[in-house]
């Protein structure tokens, strides 16, 4: 029952996720397999907010050192593009949106926590401590309306806001 949703849900990914120049759908979503639905669900969420902030800003996708390609599992920030968020007016830069960033803790810089969106201050580096998070988002699928995330799960992204 899970595959025509996550059908679904990669159609609308295609829908909100085209160049502005082809209105081709980025490429990487066809190497994405169904039985990574976390993945395709995230990236969806991620598109879903790009596409709210797009009302009073600007956006610009930046390539990484890979490319124009997203990590399935948290990265190196280097590797994957990301995206810019400007003001509509100035065009400054006024913070990065991010998907699948390592980023350090400074209590603790051999920790990092893989935040699955996370929207990161304008000027923060390639290498991005948890001072340069303005926001971290995690997203989860369930099957089904009747799933519910255990409860482990939500102490664990809890204390990363905290260690954050």
């Amino acid at each position: 029952m899970a595959i025509p949703y996550l059908k679904s849900l990669r159609n609308s990914i295609e829908r909100l996720s085209k160049w502005d120049t082809s209105g081709e759908a980025f490429g990487f979503i066809d190497g994405v397999s169904n039985r990574n639905p976390d993945y395709i669900y995230e990236f969806y969420c991620a598109m879903r907010i790009l596409n709210d902030l797009k009302a009073n800003h600007s956006i610009e996708i930046r390539p990484g050192n890979k490319g124009y390609i997203f990590p399935q599992k948290p990265g190196n920030k280097a590797e994957s593009a990301r995206f810019l968020i400007k003001n509509k007016q100035t065009k400054i830069v006024v913070a990065q949106f991010c998907l699948g960033t390592n980023i350090k803790l400074t209590s603790s810089p051999d920790t990092t926590f893989g935040a699955d969106i996370s929207l990161q201050r304008r000027n923060a580096s390639d290498d991005p401590y948890d001072t340069d998070v303005i926001l971290i988002m995690d997203a989860k699928y369930k099957k089904s309306n009747a799933s519910k995330l255990d409860i482990s799960t939500i102490r664990e992204f809890a204390q990363c806001v905290r260690d954050m």
